[in-house]
């Protein structure tokens, strides 16, 4: 039975009073949900909805589950239980990138400047287009670990397909230019490479701001990166009730939503093992 479903009917046909003010809470309260006593159930159910999908592993499951998660935030912009903190990994399983960027980019540019302006949580959603090669200064290293970490796959990603890029472009460097814009038109992020004077600088860059993302998501958590090579012993650990910065705690948190795709993309463990190395 679809608890979530039950709960919205109720909020729905509730005529008011008490807990409730009263009209529709689908429409008066969008924003604020937590602050509203009595669609703390429903939210709940929600949060308990998007949970159960992830214990499917499939892309439908995981695009639902990123689906209920964004309708969560936008219900509740305070996010109370840090539903922000792994929509980006949802987002990362998808390979939805440059989303993925933006939504970061977004929730952190808010950090940052520490408004208290209740408009302000918004901006996360209206990010579009961030540059995904920019350098990862606005990202602090204090900042959420799940973010992080996807920052760090981010850079990495794109850094290794412009190797790819760099690598293919060599390869066919002797066929008519025709066919070599054939061959590289098909490869991820080749609009990045086009648009740079120095295709090999600009993935030089990207590596190297990959390095620098894995620092910050480092000195945040010490434990982070070894735990996602053998993630195991912490996987085995059941959800902790709080969570506190630099803790296995926090690492057992966050490592279910995301370690799955460290451990299927190439060169990724081999990256992190290197950098994990270069930091000991």
């Amino acid at each position: 039975m679809d608890r979530r479903h039950d709960e919205e009917t109720n909020l729905r046909h509730y005529p008011g009073g008490g807990l409730l003010p009263a009209g529709n809470v689908f429409e008066t309260g969008v924003g604020y949900y937590w602050g509203i006593h009595g669609t703390r159930d429903f939210m709940r159910a929600k949060y308990g909805y998007l949970t159960a999908l992830l214990e499917f592993d499939t892309d439908v499951a995981v695009a639902k589950a990123l689906d209920e998660a964004l309708d969560y935030i936008r219900l509740n912009i305070s996010d109370s239980v840090g539903v922000r903190a792994h929509a980006s990994a949802l987002y990362l399983r998808l390979g939805r990138i440059q989303e993925c960027y933006d939504f970061i980019k977004g929730c952190a540019k808010q950090y940052a400047e520490g408004s208290n302006d209740e408009e302000e949580p918004r901006r996360h959603l209206k990010v579009r287009d961030a540059d995904l090669t920019e350098p990862v200064d606005i990202f602090p290293e204090f900042y959420s670990l799940p973010h992080l970490s996807a920052l760090t796959f981010i850079k990495f990603h794109v850094a290794q397909a412009l190797m790819d890029i760099a690598n293919s472009q060599e390869a066919s460097a002797n066929l008519p230019a025709a066919v070599e814009d054939t061959v590289t038109a098909f490869l991820p992020f080749c609009e990045l490479a086009a648009a740079s004077p120095n295709p090999k600088e600009l993935q030089k860059r990207v590596a190297a701001q990959a390095k620098e993302a894995f620092k910050k998501a480092h000195m945040h958590n010490k434990y982070f990166w070894a735990d996602n090579l053998d993630p195991t012993v912490v996987m085995r650990q059941p959800n902790p009730p709080y969570i506190s910065d630099d803790t296995v705690d926090e690492v057992r948190s966050c490592l279910g939503y995301i370690f799955s795709l460290w451990h299927s993309s190439p060169g990724a463990l081999e990256f992190v093992r290197r950098n994990l190395s270069e930091s000991q």
